[in-house]
């Protein structure tokens, strides 16, 4: 199964499709082109800020070396049964928009957008299960940071049915934090809030993702990812909860 979000959905979002693909034993094998529609939700993490259930057209393309993965593109350095290893560059599906936030003093902040980051994925497969592992560096001017992933997934067949639970920690370093959570000086003196300077961050996340089966061509998907936000990102005045949850649902073709 190849599903991808577009630009408007959270980055957990992307890792529990990424999870509903874990029971591939060859990423590469599937040629051409899948889309699909589905619906998606995150609630943001930060404060009184308005929430949105998006719909979410999903689409990828697969080729022998370069693939297509909704807002993210690859090319295979290595490909084997067991083991692959991707050079990628897709959207960290982040951002901020002051119009969008209901307090006062938040709307008083600048707006973070989407960055681009680019970097490297690799995927370990074995009886026992999957190991994913990724590491991306900021490249669209954002300050530069460093975004990781490591995750453990084993798929459960059932029927038409495969269940796929996943655990990880995510890294982001200071300068990514600070980009999406820190507060200036200057923002603090508009604002009214404290100014802010986060580190780096450790966040542990589970997830659960169904892939079921309708058909030659046709299959859905349906999962929730829940990631416990660490000490440097709840402690900004612009965070208002301690756990960032997102839910989907869609239906994919392939052709």
């Amino acid at each position: 199964m190849r599903l991808c979000l577009t630009a408007v959905c959270s980055a957990a979002l992307m890792t529990l499709i990424s999870a509903a693909r874990a029971d591939d034993t060859d990423p590469g094998q599937h040629r051409g082109w899948s889309a699909g529609i589905g619906a998606a939700w995150s609630p943001s993490a930060y404060r009184h800020y308005r929430n949105r259930a998006w719909p979410v057209p999903t689409f990828a393309y697969e080729g022998d070396r370069f693939f297509v993965r909704g807002p993210g593109v690859g090319y295979r350095l290595m490909q084997q049964p067991q083991f692959d290893l991707n050079a990628v560059l897709t959207l960290h599906p982040q951002r901020y928009r002051a119009k969008d936030a209901r307090l006062a003093a938040m709307r008083e902040l600048d707006n973070r957008d989407f960055s681009g980051v680019a970097g490297l994925d690799a995927r370990w497969r074995a009886e026992w299960g999957m190991v994913g592992a990724a590491v991306k560096k900021e490249i669209t001017g954002h300050g530069g940071g460093i975004t990781g992933d490591l995750n453990y997934s084993y798929p459960l067949p059932s029927g038409r049915v495969t269940w796929i639970p996943m655990v990880g920690v995510e890294y982001a370093s200071a300068a990514m934090n600070d980009y999406y959570y820190g507060i200036s000086a200057r923002e603090a003196a508009r604002s009214g809030l404290p100014g802010y300077r986060p580190g780096s961050s450790v966040s542990p996340y589970v997830s659960i993702a169904a892939r079921i089966s309708l058909g030659e061509r046709w299959d859905a998907t349906v999962g929730v990812r829940s990631l416990r936000l660490s000490d440097e990102v709840k402690n900004s005045p612009m965070v208002g909860r301690s756990m960032a949850n997102g839910y989907l649902a869609s239906v994919n073709y392939r052709f």
